[in-house]
């Protein structure tokens, strides 16, 4: 990922922690620590040195509640695919196609999907 990207992501980042973790009353280290996560590693993602995987990415946006969209527009096309695939019966073919990928590939598409499930219950609720 191109420098810029990841310093663009970075304070689009730190924006979102800011509303949605201190504005929660979280501390970086309690919320990290919750997770289990480094807090290092948090504020490498927040300068944009370190570019967040998507996993780390729908794992912070369920914690804290936002869009992953707000940090990566572009996963927009990727959603739009898989939610026509995930509608109803189109979800043998998903997981076929899910079989055909790199575990990581695999596991992170299970991830957005899951991500995807948690944030429309959320919001239903």
């Amino acid at each position: 990922m191109p420098k810029a990207q990841r310093e663009a992501e970075g304070i689009k980042l730190k924006v979102l922690w800011a509303r949605y973790g201190e504005g929660a009353g979280y501390t970086q280290t309690a919320f990290c620590d919750s997770l289990g996560w480094n807090q290092g590693q948090l504020q490498q993602w927040f300068s944009g040195k370190t570019p967040i995987a998507l996993d780390k990415l729908l794992d912070l946006s369920l914690a804290l509640g936002f869009d992953p969209r707000e940090v990566r527009p572009e996963l927009q096309a990727t959603l739009d695919k898989l939610l026509v695939s995930f509608k109803g019966r189109n979800n043998a073919r998903l997981k076929g196609q899910l079989a055909s990928l790199s575990p990581p590939a695999r596991e992170s598409i299970s991830s957005l999907l899951q991500a995807l499930e948690d944030l429309r219950d959320t919001r239903e609720s």
